[in-house]
């Protein structure tokens, strides 16, 4: 988030009443990019998932995503799945840092982003 902690707080709350769920934990502090890449890569992700095939799909967005889009893909994440899977969608804000380099100097194109979305399912090692 880039507002205040009490703006972060009131979003999560909407989200937790309009999910309908609690979550099982929540984490959040103000600190500045580095302070998070660090903290991102010190705890990564969490060792509670499911042993299995994991697969993953990401892909980067110039736009805000439609109030549609995004209440499809939080449907999906519990639509449909069964024991032994895991659903995770990560929107991994872009911007910043990294779009103060223009596309053409680097090889690296994906300059103009607004946010990465990456979607994770884990099934089964027997599926």
């Amino acid at each position: 988030m880039t507002g205040t902690e009490s703006d972060t707080e009131e979003l999560r709350d909407e989200l937790v009443s309009r999910a309908g769920a609690d979550p099982a934990s929540a984490f959040y502090k103000h600190a500045s990019y580095w302070q998070t890449k660090r903290y991102l890569a010190e705890h990564g992700l969490s060792d509670d998932r499911p042993d299995g095939h994991q697969f993953n799909k990401s892909e980067f967005f110039r736009k805000q995503l439609p109030t549609e889009a995004v209440a499809a893909l939080v449907e999906n994440l519990s639509e449909g799945r069964i024991v032994g899977q895991s659903r995770e969608l990560d929107f991994t804000p872009w911007g910043g840092a990294y779009n103060r380099v223009s596309a053409d100097a680097t090889a690296f194109a994906h300059r103009d982003e607004l946010f990465l979305l990456l979607h994770v399912a884990v099934v089964g090692a027997d599926a």
